[in-house]
């Protein structure tokens, strides 16, 4: 999502929580429609402008900035309770 390119990736894992409507979201064992989503954002302009556009958008909500500053208050949060 960072560089710009699609996403089509699987419902599993955290995926969904990190792509949210910024690309394809599919079943792992859906392969089919992996294979139709792909062959959509390749030959379908305005889809990969919008899923490109959308995943750059999505991909500035993460930062290692943000990752680290998160970590060292949910520690901060913990160490208070002990």
């Amino acid at each position: 999502m960072a560089s710009g390119v699609p996403v089509v990736t699987t419902t599993a894992g955290s995926l969904p929580e990190v792509v949210e409507t910024a690309g394809y979201l599919l079943p792992p064992d859906d392969t089919r429609n992996f294979g139709a989503a792909l062959i959509t954002v390749v030959v379908e302009p305005q889809v990969h402008d919008d899923l490109r556009a959308r995943g750059l958008a999505q991909a500035k909500k993460f930062s290692w900035e943000k990752t680290a500053r998160e970590t060292a208050e949910a520690y901060q949060a913990v160490a208070k309770k002990a």
